[in-house]
């Protein structure tokens, strides 16, 4: 609608194209995250900041399981929260 002053608001992007999202991760044990081929840290991971699109994702358990899977950021918003499950693991000696 019209703004206080008469003249026409048009609206604003709800976000910027580069504005980051987020990513969160949780893992039960923790493990080790790769994001784009870069170190992430380990989980829980939260609300980490990524460039909107697409990215590749390695999460490894000191055992050596290994996950990998694609997310895609959008702009401003948090990526749905991912919770890893892994099969059991052998107990250690």
């Amino acid at each position: 609608g019209p703004a206080p002053d008469g003249v026409p608001s048009r609206p604003r992007p709800a976000h910027s194209a580069h504005e980051p999202g987020f990513l969160s991760i949780d893992s039960r044990p923790y493990a080790r995250l790769v994001i784009d081929d870069e170190p992430a840290g380990v989980t829980p991971l939260i609300r980490h900041p990524l460039a909107p699109g697409p990215h590749r994702v390695r999460a490894r358990l000191d055992s050596g399981a290994e996950q990998r899977f694609r997310v895609f950021i959008r702009a401003g918003l948090q990526a749905p929260p991912r919770r890893l499950t892994w099969p059991a693991q052998p107990a250690p000696f």
